[in-house]
């Protein structure tokens, strides 16, 4: 199963094995009153190995809804993706988070000569 999520928070991190427990948004299946199935966004925990990983990041994840005994319904997920940001305020936070040496001025001064397309620039050299 695919789903995009937002974390919200980060749970619990360790830092030698790259696992991670975070809370996040993401569309679930509910059904309604009425027995149909719609879409609405829900609070969910998720879990797994993560190289780089912040609040506030979207991510693609891959993986299995698993009832844990002690804390619940969890989402195991086996592969991630991020999902880059398509707005400058979100490119800002994502520069300064994820590229060493970009505080947040030279980030701002990056977007304001490239725009939203800042990070196909940087990548395409």
């Amino acid at each position: 199963m695919e789903l995009t999520v937002d974390v919200t928070r980060i749970l619990y991190r360790n830092d030698n094995s790259k696992y991670v427990i975070f809370s996040g948004m993401t569309k679930v299946s509910k059904i309604d009153r009425n027995g149909k199935s719609r879409k609405v966004k829900s609070k969910e925990v998720f879990k797994g190995t993560f190289f780089s990983l912040f609040e506030n990041d979207t991510l693609k994840v891959e993986g299995d809804w698993r009832e844990d005994d002690l804390y619940g319904k969890e989402f195991v997920v086996d592969a991630y993706s991020k999902v880059l940001p398509q707005d400058q305020k979100g490119i800002e936070k994502f520069l300064t988070r994820s590229v060493a040496g970009i505080g947040e001025k030279k980030a701002r001064a990056i977007t304001e000569a490239w725009g939203v397309s800042a990070l196909s620039k940087i990548t395409e050299g």
